[in-house]
């Protein structure tokens, strides 16, 4: 019979697991102690890395019946004889090895004893996929890819970057990638099969291919030079200035350029000429739709409700980069939002929208506010909102949902963001001489 009895363990002290002796007799009777012809082993058990099996081993001796053992711990094997003997560990958790051979044999010494260790290394149970998009070609798709994993929806991905889906069992998983522009192809299959092995990150290529889209020329906006608001205070930067406004249509998209009586650059240059403010998009052309125009609370007089929203102060010169998103209609929060490409040239910002802006049709109103960093400067009407208008009717035009990106927004709920001067409600009155307070609370950046 077998014989368990603690013994101290000094050597290993920071074991985390329990310390036994094992005594294992051949036969029966006796107090299972080593005779002086018998030879002992002394077997360390040690389990290194991440997610450890649980519930330890079973070690085969020789031909004795399987004994549990720890995944950390030391064990006395006593009675052995003959010159040699097999140690064997089974039961072991998938995400682990036992390392170098098993079974193996341990040389004994007769009336002596031998040590021997059995190593266990383990990895973590989670792995996660590495998504890698690149985009080839003109026209490519503006507001990127959905993806989904085995049909849940899980955010966007850009036309060209790199993502990760974390913290994902092992396991295989059915991938899809959706909302591919009509004049892009993927390659390889629209939904595939993706294996995430033990502690894996397989990376899948998205690449996607685009054509040129036929452009139609849109709407073409002027605005009266000098008509800035809110005289400038002392040493204060010289006020930003838009002097017009076109748009072309593609099937896919609306690029917007935005003309300004000199050179201008990104908020994140925080310079005299930085261009700062918002878009506000009414897609439906429909005021009790979405949220009253924010614009009224600075000297204009629009009666859009603002569906979507652009925020320059995000538009940064170096990433070429703005937010745009979806307007929750209670709040006037950001309820979803993607970036979108925003590149400053000279005396222009350009910024490239997804179809969704404008309902499908091409058609929506909308209204500009732009400043320098610490005040408001300019309203683009500077009373009631404009009318975009395609040339003619845009049958390739289908509106979609935005889908947040792939740790690329705030996440739901984020607040429209602002620059110094621009980030507390409270100041404006002071900042840009207007009595009222927004609804939309405190912005930051």
């Amino acid at each position: 019979m077998a014989l368990m009895r603690p013994i101290p363990f000094l050597r290993r002290a920071a074991a985390a697991a329990a310390v036994l002796s094992l005594v294992a007799g051949c036969g029966g009777g006796g107090d299972g102690g080593a005779g002086p012809s018998n030879s002992v082993i002394r077997l360390a058990m040690i389990t290194n890395g991440n997610d450890l099996d649980p519930d330890g081993y079973d070690l085969v001796v020789g031909t004795r019946a399987a004994q549990p053992v720890l995944s950390n711990a030391v064990y006395y094997i006593t009675n052995l004889t003959g010159a040699s003997v097999s140690l064997q560990i089974n039961g072991i958790a998938a995400n682990c090895t036992v390392s170098g051979a098993n079974p193996r044999s341990v040389t004994l010494s007769r009336g002596d004893t031998t040590s021997a260790i059995i190593q266990v290394d383990c990895i973590s149970l989670l792995g996660k996929i590495k998504l890698e998009s690149v985009a080839s070609g003109v026209d490519p798709d503006v507001n990127g890819y959905i993806i989904s994993l085995n049909n849940q929806v899980l955010g966007r991905m850009p036309p060209t970057g790199s993502a990760f889906i974390d913290s994902l069992p092992a396991g295989t998983y059915s991938l899809g990638i959706s909302d591919v522009s009509s004049n892009c192809t993927l390659s390889g299959l629209a939904t595939r099969s993706v294996v995430v092995p033990f502690n894996g990150a397989p990376v899948e290529s998205l690449k996607v291919a685009c054509t040129v889209l036929p452009i139609q020329v849109g709407f073409p906006f002027t605005d009266p030079a000098a008509d800035t608001v809110t005289p400038a205070p002392n040493n204060a930067p010289k006020a930003i200035d838009v002097l017009g406004l076109t748009g072309t249509y593609t099937a896919t998209d609306l690029t917007m350029v935005i003309r300004f009586a000199g050179a201008v650059q990104g908020a994140d240059a925080n310079a005299a000429n930085s261009a700062t403010g918002w878009i506000e998009i009414d897609a439906d052309e429909d005021a009790t739709t979405g949220f009253p125009a924010f614009i009224n609370y600075f000297g204009g007089n629009s009666s859009l409700g603002i569906d979507y929203f652009i925020d320059l102060f995000t538009a940064n010169a170096g990433q070429m980069y703005a937010y745009f998103g979806l307007v929750d209609d209670n709040t006037g929060f950001l309820s979803d939002s993607v970036l979108i490409p925003a590149v400053f040239s000279g005396d222009s910002l350009k910024l490239v929208l997804p179809m969704s802006a404008t309902s499908g049709d091409g058609k929506f109103k909308f209204a500009v506010l732009v400043g320098t960093t610490d005040r408001p400067t300019d309203l683009v009407p500077s009373l009631g909102s404009l009318a975009a208008r395609p040339p003619g009717p845009l049958a390739l035009f289908s509106p979609e949902r935005m889908s947040a990106p792939l740790r690329v927004s705030d996440g739901a709920g984020a607040r429209l963001r602002s620059a110094a001067g621009w980030r507390m409600a409270q100041r404006r009155s002071r900042l840009w001489g207007t009595a009222a307070r927004s609804p939309m609370g405190t912005l930051r950046r």
